[in-house]
């Protein structure tokens, strides 16, 4: 008559048996070879060596975009005449000398 240590034993005993199996099945499934893609003759295109800057600008508007909406940080609006503030603009950074 078995204890119930010895069932308990046996009962992660198949537990681990069926992870195995599974396991098992799932690296079979990853080590399938996977389709072969024929390559077009690339004589008449040019090479081409990463994203246009086009499509650059394009992802990073899109992940700033879904940022915002996520609520990571808060877009302030901005008219063309508040790019840069107007006193800061109209105030001289250096005093006005002579060479001398």
């Amino acid at each position: 008559m078995p204890t119930k240590a010895m069932e308990r034993v046996l009962k992660r005993g198949k537990e681990a048996e069926k992870r195995i199996k599974e396991s098992r099945a799932l690296e079979a499934e990853l080590r399938q070879p996977e389709p072969e893609v024929k390559l077009e003759a690339r004589k008449e295109t040019r090479v081409r060596n990463g994203m246009t800057s086009d499509k650059i600008v394009a992802l990073a508007e899109a992940e700033v975009y879904k940022n915002e909406q996520l609520g990571l940080f808060d877009a302030i609006p901005l008219a063309d005449r508040e790019v840069f503030p107007t006193l800061l603009t109209r105030i001289p950074i250096f005093m006005p000398i002579t060479k001398a």
